[in-house]
C-alpha cells in the first residue's frame, strides 16, 4: 500500500557528496544540489558551492581536483542521516560565477555517464537484427549497462545516418513504443507499464508542498491508419490501430504516483 513520506520521521534533511568515492570535505559550504531526471533523457545534477577568496585572490575548491572534469560525482540525500543514492555520474562543465548581490560560487554540472551517447554523430549499417539487438548494441558499444525489452521481427537492414547513438536509440525506441529510461549508468528501454504498483501517495492540503501538472490532449487520436506498399504483391497493405482503453490517471484530489 502506497505511504505518505512524511509518515517517516523528516525532520531533519541531510545530504553529502562523494567525488571519486571519497565524501568532499566537511568545509566546503554546499549552498544547494539540484538532479532532474527525465524519461527519454539523461539524468544530470548541479552543484552550487561557495568557492573564492577575493583578499587571497584565489579559489581553492575550483583549483582542487575535487571536480575536475571527468570526475566521478555521487548525491546522496535523504533524512535523520539515513541518506541514499539519488545521483551518480561524471563532471561535465565546472565554472565560476561572481555577482554584486552574493559571494563568488563554484558551479558543477555533472550528467549520467549514459551522456558519452551523445557525443559525436555517426553512421553505421545494420543487417538482419531486431531493434532490441540494434539498441542493445549501441549501448553496449558505450560501455554502459542495458536492459533492453525484446522485440520482434529482424529488420532486413538498418541505416545509423550522421545521427549520435543516443538520439538514434531514442528513435528506434520510439519507433517501437517504448521509453528509455537511465540511472547510474543503466539504460533501459522497455514498454510503458500501466500496472506498476503505486509507490508513494501524495495528498493535496497535508504532503504536497510544490506540484505542476497537465495533460495536453492536442496529438490525443481515437485510431491511425497506416498504408504501405507490397512490391511483392504490387498491391497496397493497409492497417489501422486499435483503440488504447490505457487509463490515464485519476485527475481529482487524491493523486498517486
Amino acid at each position: 500500500m502506497p505511504i505518505s513520506p512524511i509518515t517517516s520521521k523528516t525532520d531533519l534533511v541531510t545530504f553529502s557528496v562523494k567525488s571519486n568515492g571519497s565524501a568532499i570535505k566537511d568545509t566546503y559550504q554546499v549552498l544547494s544540489a539540484y538532479v532532474d531526471r527525465s524519461v527519454n533523457r539523461i539524468p544530470y545534477c548541479e552543484i552550487e558551492i561557495s568557492d573564492g577568496s577575493a583578499a587571497k585572490e584565489d579559489f581553492p575548491i575550483s583549483d582542487s581536483d575535487t571536480f575536475v572534469p571527468g570526475a566521478k560525482i555521487e548525491l546522496l540525500a535523504g533524512y535523520e542521516n539515513s541518506n541514499e543514492t539519488i545521483f551518480k555520474g561524471i563532471v561535465i562543465k565546472h565554472g565560476i560565477r561572481i555577482s554584486p548581490d552574493s559571494g563568488p560560487v563554484l558551479v558543477v554540472l555533472c550528467k549520467d555517464e549514459a551522456v558519452k551517447m551523445t557525443v559525436g554523430r555517426k553512421n553505421a549499417y545494420f543487417q538482419q537484427m531486431t531493434d532490441s539487438d540494434i539498441i542493445s548494441k549501441l549501448i553496449g558499444n558505450n560501455g554502459l549497462s542495458a536492459d533492453v525489452t525484446a522485440t520482434d521481427n529482424p529488420l532486413k537492414e538498418v541505416i545509423q545516418y550522421y545521427s549520435s547513438d543516443w538520439d538514434f536509440m531514442v528513435s528506434r525506441a520510439d519507433a517501437n513504443g517504448m521509453v528509455v529510461i537511465v540511472q547510474d549508468g543503466k539504460v533501459s528501454v522497455k514498454n510503458p507499464d500501466d500496472e506498476t504498483e503505486e509507490q508513494l501517495a501524495l495528498t493535496y492540503g497535508y504532503d504536497i508542498y510544490e506540484f505542476d501538472a497537465d495533460i495536453d490532449a492536442q496529438t490525443q487520436i481515437k485510431s491511425v491508419q497506416s498504408n504501405a506498399w507490397d512490391i511483392k504483391n504490387q498491391a497496397i497493405i493497409s492497417g489501422e490501430s486499435s483503440i488504447s482503453n490505457l487509463d490515464i490517471g485519476n485527475i481529482l484530489s487524491l493523486i498517486h504516483i
